[in-house]
């Protein structure tokens, strides 16, 4: 439960560090959303067990907005200076909308301790 409540928190402190490179250079989102997306995806097979399947809605977004961003690049043909305003203005929003996943990491915190609790009696 450790391990994927400290690798949601990365998700959570990465984005928006990714979001102010890609203002800044939107060409490092070539290395900080495949980064992010796949410790999003370690985290969604951590969040398998029933205990921690809070976590999907910080691994899912996570993973949607690195898919989201390659294809809307990809496909609207940009080039980096073309993509430096959509693209880093969408990784802002981004960013500040998924911090709601910390209400998401305490509950799942909060509820690993009262059940470890329940084991202990």
């Amino acid at each position: 439960m450790k391990i994927a409540i400290a690798i949601a928190a990365l998700i959570l402190i990465g984005s928006p560090i990714a979001s102010a490179a890609a203002m800044y250079d939107v060409e490092s989102i070539v290395i900080s959303g495949p980064v992010l997306a796949l410790i999003a995806i370690v985290l969604a097979i951590f969040a398998g067990r029933p205990d921690l399947r809070a976590l999907w809605m910080i691994s899912g977004a996570m993973i949607a907005m690195a898919i989201g961003c390659f294809l809307t690049i990809f496909l609207m043909e940009w080039s980096p200076a073309e993509a430096q305003i959509p693209i880093g203005r969408a990784t802002i929003v981004f960013a500040l909308a998924i911090q709601a996943g910390w209400l998401h990491l305490w509950n799942v915190w909060v509820r690993g301790k009262v059940f470890d609790q329940d084991w202990q009696v």
